[in-house]
């Protein structure tokens, strides 16, 4: 359970092949589990993204000043489109709100990422991966896959601003 009041990562995915890659995250063995909040499948990436117009939340991110949101999509092939619709959504919030919110995600899908390995890791294993990858500078490694690079940008900037607190160092 995290304390809201204290630095902490809420994390909203789309479907439950993410929350597997999430949940390798919290695997990691210098994840504080207590900073880290996955939130149930919103069930499809229109869902997650939805949240940035949704009154509540948007608040709620405002009221506690140490709480960041991170978004998990598929892209399903469409990157440019999910994030101009990303971009457009934050840019109408306060920006000390939308500095704090960040959206990750596969350029297909989760299930084409892991059969592009053959040796068939699990999504919680690769979740592991990543979180490893993520080591400064981030953006390595298993982060210059072909399905994952072009979140570089959005990468540095989460890793840069939660992994201080997100993390034992």
């Amino acid at each position: 359970m995290t304390n809201r009041y204290d630095d902490h990562l809420q994390v909203l995915v789309e479907d439950d092949a993410n929350r597997q890659l999430i949940n390798g995250l919290s695997q990691h063995h210098s994840l504080q589990l207590r900073r880290l909040q996955v939130l149930p499948p919103a069930g499809g990436w229109k869902f997650v993204l939805d949240t940035l117009t949704d009154r509540a939340t948007i608040q709620e991110i405002a009221a506690f000043g140490r709480r960041h949101l991170l978004l998990i999509i598929d892209f399903d092939d469409q990157f440019d489109d999910r994030w101009e619709l990303y971009e457009e959504r934050k840019a109408l919030m306060d920006p000390d709100v939308s500095n704090r919110i960040y959206m990750l995600g596969c350029l297909h899908e989760p299930e084409k990422l892991k059969a592009e390995f053959k040796h068939s890791k699990s999504f919680e294993r690769l979740g592991r991966d990543l979180s490893d990858d993520c080591a400064p500078p981030p953006a390595n490694n298993l982060w210059q896959h072909s399905h994952l690079r072009h979140n570089a940008t959005e990468l540095n900037r989460l890793v840069a601003q939660v992994k201080p607190f997100l993390f034992r160092l």
